[in-house]
């Protein structure tokens, strides 16, 4: 199991996952906002879908999105990019399990314990937790969290102690959390590591208009040494169409080889409504008194912040951000539009997993999203992200893992532009991506056009690419084209799908110069008479590698059949059986088994079943289905109807609805 953790950078991608060879479906991806101030606290949280709002490529680990990620929020809190996946051992196999037990004493006590074991090339590694939870006061409420984590010559600590108190006009919280460099099986936010940290906040409602609110904290960096303390109070005043704040921010960070450096601010902001509500105009200034800014997370600092409703569902935002410290001055910029995705307020076009009845195809899969529709053929997106250090360059953070509050390590640019055309008898979508950095310099473009040339034809053409260079001379650079053909004549039992894909990859500028290029077709057909259905996929891939001046070849082809009977309406049995042949080396493998199938409810079947012998080309579908032993496999039909009916049944409005 394995968390990679990357910050958004204002593109739409690629971003690289820290392994290749990723287990099919295993990825879950979440775009996380973390409080700049105190980097622990998650703001919002939001899961992504796997091909409507990101595209993977489990061969190379690369994740690939719908739109920008921008690398912070409006109010420039850090974005990131979490996902959870599985990657396959070269080396072996292993065993990873867990559990946990939990117990209510009483109507005031709770306790549980938690174990995990996580196998791993090199050793297992495991982690043993305990916790609980008292209910002091029916207002008040006590946690206790402590674990241990240990293996491959490491261990490490993490306890959580906190006391909460909550009342009709206010509340009140004191925490202490340690999470020690070592500790983990990879499954905490990375920015949390190494960290030590204790506090109290609370918040006091005096009326429906006016608010206390205050807090008080040390921050103890344990792999750099450094620390942090900050006490700050303030004030909320709360009016018609808007609010204001003021309040005063002492601070006093240390780190090795520098003084003690403090700041003490005197806070204050407005936000506004205007024009009916369409307008949102927000200002807020944090200024120094006493002397000047020197805390490295609190300098001298203005931000401004515009937004404007352009109809019911997007609305474009200008954030802009000064900031100017004793040894460290930022200008932040961002731009860009925001939607409401439910209902109907973006676009999409995707052709991808179409099913041939029970068989399947992974059929061209080239979807981009634009937020503003400008009529009822276009629709744009666009956004502009900048970070500048004006000086300070060689200043680091005060833990490498943990960001600046303001501004990045170094000079980035990103601007993103997408577009899409609808006139309805075909689709075309298109997007650039361009970023300009310290460190290296990306840009991306990816286009596709849909398009249904009779009723029983659906054609989708696509292209990606993508270049990055680094300040130290390396050049990636991948194209992709693809072609989807689905074909099912409405007078015959037959259907028809097939996906072809042209993938290159070239790298230049480091040890050595290669280059990859691999052309895959797949050939999906599928014919159901009465209770009988019959699968046929033809695949073939021709792979070219080029290392250093070195050129290898190879031709491999799958050759696939599966057989179905119906038992009940409900119940099924298949066999199936493949041949992979490499003919480079004139090696075959076989792939046999049977399976056991059920209709859960319409458009969703469930399938338990045993290879007796199995191969893996993670190029071709339905890979781990072919591996030697048992498999579990769950579909599910997606079309316009049973989108309708699903969404009917989750209560959620659909364009046919209206009025009912």
């Amino acid at each position: 199991f394995v968390k990679d953790e990357i910050r958004g950078q204002g593109i739409t991608g690629p971003y690289p996952l820290s392994r290749e060879n990723i287990v099919l479906n295993s990825d879950k991806v979440r775009i996380q906002v973390r409080d700049r101030f105190r980097i622990e606290i998650v703001l919002s949280e939001r899961a992504m879908t796997r091909n409507f709002d990101y595209d993977i490529d489990y061969v190379k680990g690369v994740l690939v999105f719908r739109e920008a990620v921008f690398a912070t929020d409006e109010s420039f809190n850090p974005t990131y990019i979490l996902v959870d996946y599985e990657a396959f051992d070269s080396e072996d196999h292993s065993l990873t399990f867990g559990g946990r037990a939990q117990a209510r004493i009483d109507d005031r006590l709770e306790v549980g314990l938690t174990h995990v074991t996580e196998g791993r090339v090199g050793g297992d590694e495991s982690m043993n937790g305990g916790d609980l939870t008292f209910q002091l006061t029916p207002a008040t409420q006590a946690r206790v969290e402590v674990a241990h984590s240990s293996g491959d010559d490491r261990s490490g600590e993490a306890y959580r102690l906190e006391v909460e108190h909550q009342a009709d006009a206010g509340g009140a919280r004191a925490y202490y959390r340690e999470v020690d460099p070592e500790f983990g099986l990879g499954q905490l936010n990375r920015t949390e590591s190494g960290t030590r940290k204790a506090g109290v906040e609370g918040s006091y409602r005096i009326d429906d208009t006016l608010s206390l609110r205050g807090q008080a904290f040390r921050q103890e960096y344990l792999i750099s040494d450094a620390n942090e303390e900050v006490l700050e109070a303030e004030t909320v005043y709360r009016f018609d169409h808007g609010s204001a704040h003021g309040g005063l921010r002492a601070t006093r960070d240390e780190a090795p080889g520098t003084e003690d450096r403090s700041s003490n601010l005197l806070t204050a902001g407005v936000t506004r409504k205007f024009l009916d509500d369409r307008l949102d105009l927000s200002l807020e200034r944090e200024q120094p008194i006493g002397g000047p800014a020197e805390a490295v997370n609190y300098p001298e600092r203005t931000r401004l912040g515009v937004g404007y409703r352009l109809d019911e569902k997007t609305s474009v935002f200008l954030a802009q951000e000064w900031a100017e410290g004793d040894e460290r001055d930022t200008r932040n910029t961002l731009v860009g539009l925001k939607s409401t995705p439910w209902p109907g307020g973006e676009v999409a076009t995707t052709l991808n997993r179409t099913r041939a009845s029970e068989g399947e195809l992974d059929a061209a899969s080239v979807a981009l999203r634009q937020k503003w529709a400008l009529g009822p053929r276009w629709s744009i997106d666009a956004g502009f992200e900048r970070s500048a250090v004006l000086n300070g360059e060689v200043l680091g953070p005060l833990q490498a893992n943990v960001p600046f509050a303001s501004g990045a390590t170094g000079d980035a640019t990103a601007t993103t532009f997408g577009a899409t055309y609808n006139p309805g008898a075909w689709l075309w979508s298109a997007r650039l991506d361009y970023r300009d950095a310290t460190l290296e310099d990306r840009w991306g473009v990816s286009s596709a056009v849909q398009t249904d040339p009779r009723a029983d034809l659906s054609l989708l053409f696509g292209l990606q690419a993508f270049n990055r260079d680094r300040a130290s001379g390396e050049e990636e650079r991948s194209s992709i084209l693809r072609m989807g053909l689905a074909y099912r004549p409405p007078t015959s039992r037959w259907l028809v799908l097939n996906d072809l894909e042209w993938v290159e990859d070239r790298r230049s500028g480091g040890l050595f110069d290669t280059k990859s290029t691999r052309l895959v077709n797949n050939l999906n057909a599928n014919r159901r008479i009465a209770r009988w259905q019959t699968s046929l996929q033809y695949g073939a891939k021709f792979s070219r590698e080029t290392i250093d001046g070195e050129t290898y070849d190879g031709y491999t082809d799958l050759s696939s059949l599966e057989l179905r009977y119906d038992v009940t309406p409900r119940w099924d049995v298949g066999l199936r059986g493949s041949v992979l042949h490499t003919w480079s080396a004139n090696q075959l493998d076989y792939s046999s088994g049977v399976s056991v199938g059920r209709d859960l409810m319409k458009n969703v079947w469930l399938s338990l079943g045993y290879n007796f012998t199995g191969f893996e080309d993670r190029d071709f579908p339905d890979a781990e289905a072919r591996s030697r032993g048992p498999n579990l496999m769950f579909r599910m039909k997606f079309d316009q109807q049973s989108l309708r009916e699903a969404l009917q049944r989750s209560g959620r409005p659909t364009a046919g609805s209206a009025g009912r």
